[in-house]
């Protein structure tokens, strides 16, 4: 009994060898499975910019291009911040999904040691003594098709101070295989991976969602900027037109000193004045309320210097080329293609189809 149980251990130990020496490594990658992964968050877009305001600042004016408002908007923006964790947290849901196909190796010793006094004379000694141990080592997993595999091998030894025994210690050794597999409930591939598969279009639909979200925020990030290019011009020319009224005005002063023009002709020119300085009034508080907002979206601190400091935007509009305008066709295949929007309604048939 005893060659045979070595016996077997050797042949088992000899398969086991064989792979061992093909992947010097299986040990370390079988444990890396069970060990804590490393938990690397994405950093946040202040950390990833590190652009600051205050370095912007000259004077008491901001030089600001589109580019430095869409950078520090994204930066600054907390929704982004805490929006950007989303996809992260959906990728930890799928990771959670697979656990339940992951390998499993078990190992189980036990010893067990008894005395006893003698009650007979057949039990071969004074005081009957006995140590028992059995000592398992198994592996089990289960398939994406519903299958269970497992294989365990079990020894046990005994030993004894009795004069009877034959063998002493003895061992018997066990090897057992395994093998389901589901026919009904849980049987095959699509049924097994559903929710995974799920949870892989959830994780898609959330990045689709967060990439959304910086393309509405870089849209009104270039329209706030562009209505403050143009409020900025608007002034100027505003501020132009009350110059050549005011310049009329007095040039009329003139010819009615001079007794060229009537008086009443001055009611004329004075009406204008006063409208020429009303719209640059009306356009003076636009571009202070155009600049506030502007403010708030570059910035989440408040900073004094920041609401004191006058925005100055250093882009100015260029004339579009023929090439930026897109042929009909072309322009609504290039939107069909790049809109988050459709990616997302993509992914949802594809979980109800998952779901049927």
């Amino acid at each position: 009994m005893m060659k045979r149980v070595t016996m077997l251990m050797i042949i088992l130990i000899s398969a086991l060898a064989k792979p061992a020496r093909a992947e010097q490594n299986f040990v370390e990658q079988f444990l890396s499975r069970y060990r804590p992964a490393n938990v690397n968050l994405p950093a946040s877009p202040a950390v990833l910019g590190g652009q600051d305001l205050a370095d912007l600042i000259r004077s008491g004016q901001i030089q600001l291009s589109v580019g430095d408002v869409i950078n520090l908007m994204l930066q600054n923006n907390l929704d982004v911040g805490v929006n950007r964790l989303t996809p992260r947290s959906s990728e930890y849901l799928v990771e959670t999904l697979y656990l339940p196909f992951e390998p499993t190796l078990h190992l189980q010793a036990t010893v067990t040691r008894n005395t006893s006094p003698a009650t007979s004379q057949l039990t071969g000694a004074p005081a009957l003594s006995t140590l028992g141990g059995a000592y398992a080592v198994g592996f089990s997993q289960t398939l994406a098709t519903g299958t269970n595999v497992g294989v365990d091998f079990v020894v046990n030894r005994n030993s004894s101070n009795s004069a009877f025994n034959t063998f002493n210690p003895s061992w018997i050794g066990t090897l057992r295989y395994s093998f389901n597999q589901h026919l009904l409930r849980d049987f095959g591939r699509a049924n097994n991976t559903r929710q995974i598969r799920i949870a892989q279009n959830n994780q898609k639909i959330s990045e689709t969602q967060f990439e959304r979200q910086l393309t509405d925020l870089v849209a009104q990030g270039q329209r706030t900027y562009w209505d403050l290019v143009f409020t900025a011009d608007d002034v100027k020319v505003k501020q132009r037109s009350m110059d050549l009224a005011q310049k009329t005005l007095s040039d009329n002063r003139i010819q009615v000193d001079i007794g060229t023009m009537a008086p009443i002709d001055l009611v004329q020119a004075e009406s204008e004045v006063a409208n020429r300085k009303e719209q640059l009034v009306v356009s003076t508080y636009t571009q202070a309320q155009t600049e506030d907002q502007v403010k708030k979206l570059i910035s989440a601190r408040g900073d004094p210097g920041l609401v004191l400091a006058k925005l100055n935007p250093t882009q100015g509009v260029r004339k579009p080329d023929p090439s930026d305008v897109l042929p009909v066709e072309q322009a609504i295949k290039v939107a069909l293609e790049n809109r988050p929007e459709m990616r997302q309604l993509q992914l949802d048939l594809e979980n109800k189809n998952i779901d049927l």
